[in-house]
Parts: structure tokens; sequence; C-alpha cells
């Protein structure tokens, strides 16, 4: 999520709590039920016209049993303050947003699935709009603002593929697009050419002191003994740490390929094709005591080449504090010499 993205979506979230703040302590009065009332005039009001909120005299106070009623001029702050969110959270909406494709290119059919911010306890209306042949998708309703994500089958999502757009002042008017010719524009990237991939998933126990533990990635077992397509060993520092201490201690680990080798994937989460050089018999993941920052554990991307000459990808954490273990989300391409990577769970080959 981009560092915009974030910033919108806690206005927002700021802005219904605020809205929650003032209105909630106020419905101990119950103030009368106001005639609901729609008119053109009221969608033009913005936050400039509202009257500003006054303090709320505290209730009299009395030593006497009887019951004391709520003070009229309570009533009537309550009923000016719930007219004052209700024209918030009665801002006009019109949003325009394109979706298009990493070349740029507009995509069509796309669901672009809306939260509008109107309402304080009931939470948000929820909306889905089509994209068009030209990408584009628009929607008009009222609200402080809109959360938007795009999706469709065959594509990835992105950080690109959201967004949080405030119309209401109390919510930042953060990146509204109330025009056709300036959209809000949104990203998805389009699935490459996939072949069937072996896929599996383990959490393993491992020892402190060394003792390697291998695994199978075509069948995910695991053994205690120096074989296997991938093996690994640890090397834990932590006897005498107290449970849940933040003291650092030494630690480090060994992912070693038998016959094979491995190297960093480094082209980011869509990087699916496996290098045919660059590859080492190991890797090492050390963590000493005195390293800035520490943690007691660490994830890494890798790319495998096997000792059969078979490739794969994994996605490797280790965990260092007690009970020490590793997990794996291997893929492997079964098909010898091919270096695609690229995974659709419809094409899951068979174990």
């Amino acid at each position: 999520m981009n560092r915009n993205f974030l910033i919108g979506l806690t206005a927002l979230i700021l802005a219904v709590i605020l809205l929650g703040y003032w209105w909630m302590p106020r419905q101990s009065a119950k103030p009368p039920a106001q005639p609901a009332t729609t008119s053109s005039a009221s969608a033009n009001i913005t936050t400039n016209n509202l009257p500003n909120p006054t303090p709320v005299p505290a209730p009299n106070t009395t030593t006497s049993s009887t019951r004391v009623d709520t003070p009229p001029d309570h009533q009537a702050e309550a009923q000016r303050e719930k007219k004052v969110w209700d024209l918030l959270l009665a801002t006009p909406i019109i949003f325009y947003g394109k979706v298009v494709d990493t070349q740029g290119n507009p995509i069509a059919g796309v669901t672009a699935s809306i939260s509008a911010a109107d309402h304080v306890w009931e939470g948000s209306s929820k909306y889905e709009k089509i994209t068009g042949n030209d990408g584009l998708f628009s929607i008009a309703t009222h609200g402080l603002g809109l959360v938007v994500n795009v999706s469709k089958e065959g594509y990835y999502r992105m950080e690109q593929s959201g967004g949080v757009f405030g119309y209401s002042a109390s919510a930042g008017k953060t990146n509204p697009h109330p025009s056709s010719s300036d959209p809000a524009v949104f990203v998805l990237r389009k699935k490459g050419q996939t072949e069937h991939l072996i896929v599996t998933q383990g959490t393993i126990k491992i020892a402190s002191d060394g003792t390697a533990r291998a695994m199978s990635l075509t069948t995910g077992h695991t053994w205690i003994v120096p074989n296997g397509d991938i093996m690994v060993q640890a090397w834990i520092q932590d006897q005498g740490v107290p449970v849940n201490s933040n003291q650092h201690y030494d630690w480090r680990c060994v992912i070693t390929v038998p016959g094979g080798g491995i190297q960093k994937r480094t082209g980011g989460e869509f990087d699916f094709e496996a290098p045919t050089d660059g590859y080492q018999a190991s890797d090492e993941i050390a963590m000493p005591a005195t390293a800035t920052p520490w943690s007691s554990s660490a994830s890494r991307g890798y790319f495998l080449r096997l000792g059969n000459g078979d490739y794969a990808r994994i996605d490797f954490a280790i965990a260092a504090e007690n009970p020490h273990q590793f997990e794996i989300t291997s893929y492997l391409n079964p098909t010898p010499g091919h270096r695609n990577l690229e995974y659709d769970p419809k094409q899951q080959a068979s174990q």
C-alpha cells in the first residue's frame, strides 16, 4: 500500500471516529426524530455553512432521588449536532475511475468494489461497478468519501489497484476525481503464461545445534538426514534467555541445495522466471546479538536449481525463538529445463 493510500484511509477513519465522538454522547438525550428532507439546496451545503458546535452544558446535579429531566438546551444541542453530521454525510460524491494494465492500456470488464463512508453506526454502503471498453467507471452517491478496489480474473492486484478518496472537508478532501476528463487511475498486472507447478507447504521444527533438516519439494516430506532437494540448518544461542524477553542472542541459518544452487529472488513479487546462472551452493542468514536492527525471525525469497536440474522458487521464513522452526512454500516446475515459475492454482501439477 502506498503512502497516499494510507494517509487517505487514515483521514476517512478519523473523520468517522470524530463523527461518533460528537454524536454518541448526545444519544442519551434521545432527541425527537427529525423528518427526512431532500432538496437540491441541501446537496450544495458545504461545511463552511455549518454552525460551529458549542460546548454542551453539564446536566444539573441534585442530591434528591427525584429524576432530573434532560435540559431543553441539551436536547437542542444534540439535535443541532446531529443535523451538522447529517449534512456532512450528505456531501455529494461524483467519482470517475479508470483501470489500465502496466502498459497503460484500458481494461474492460474490471470489477470496481466501492465503499462509501455514509453512515455512522450502520457501516458503509457497498457498490460494484464494471468498466467499459475505455476502462472507465463512475459513481454518484454521498458521504465523507470512498474506498475503491479493482480486480479481474487473469490479473494481479498491485499497490495501484486501490485508493481512498475524501470528498468532505472533515475527511481532508483528499484526491477527489469528479470529472471524466481526470479520472483516478488504477493499475492491474496481466498474468503471464503459466505452467503446471508442484506446490508444497510446510512448517518444520528444527534443532538449534546445526542438525540438518531436509525436505522434498515434490512431496513435502522432511527428514533429519542430509539429503532431499533442500537442506536447512540452524545454530541458535538462546539457552538461558527468558521466554518473552527482549534479550538478544546470536543465531544463524544455512539453506543448502545439495548438488544444485540457490540465489536470492530480488526482482519483486512478479519475478517468475528462474535465472540460468548466478547460483551458489548455499545461503546464510546471520543475526548476531549485536545486529542493528536485531530480530528473532527472518524471511527470504529464493530461486533454486535442484540437483536433478529442475527449477523452483521458494518463500522461506525462520523463527529462531522457541520453538525453533522454519516455513517453506515452494513452487517447482517438474518439466526438465523449464524456468517459468508463475503459478496458477487451476494448473497445479499432481505430486
